[in-house]
């Protein structure tokens, strides 16, 4: 514990905390558009936990402040969620998908036309896109349940 506590506190390292609080306060303050898409993917993140699909996890650096949502047990995420000074955005793996949650990555290809080997980012929401992910981490946790011991 006294590691991590002291990783958390260097100068230049982004500090990392459990849940959605710290990154819910840093999107206060963006400009109305960001804000509300930052907004609606805060939400969208809280209710995966709420449904236990992931825990949720955030690092706030010099720049950025991220909010990850992971799925249980497990140190993989489907996407992360970015705050820069002036925008938000939405990353997506490519590879998380196609291995955790290849059904609903077709999906998400059709609605977002994401084919980037190492991921897609999103700077505006295409419709029915947090469906189409809250499904896949859904099929993520069954098919990580499945190879993961209890």
């Amino acid at each position: 514990e006294k590691g991590v506590e002291e990783r958390r506190q260097r100068p230049g390292q982004p500090e990392a905390t459990d849940g959605g609080d710290v990154f819910r306060d840093a999107i206060e303050d963006m400009p109305e558009d960001a804000r509300h898409m930052l907004t609606s993917l805060y939400e969208w993140a809280v209710s995966l936990e709420d449904e236990k699909l992931a825990w949720l996890g955030t690092r706030r650096g010099s720049r950025y402040t991220t909010l990850r949502p992971t799925l249980p047990f497990t140190d993989v995420r489907l996407g992360i969620i970015y705050k820069s000074p002036s925008q938000g955005s939405l990353e997506l793996s490519d590879t998380a998908l196609s291995q955790y949650a290849p059904k609903a990555k077709a999906r998400i290809e059709e609605i977002s036309s994401l084919s980037s080997r190492n991921g897609r980012i999103f700077y505006e929401l295409p419709d029915g896109l947090l469906e189409a992910l809250t499904d896949a981490y859904r099929e993520a946790n069954r098919l990580s349940s499945v190879t993961t011991p209890d």
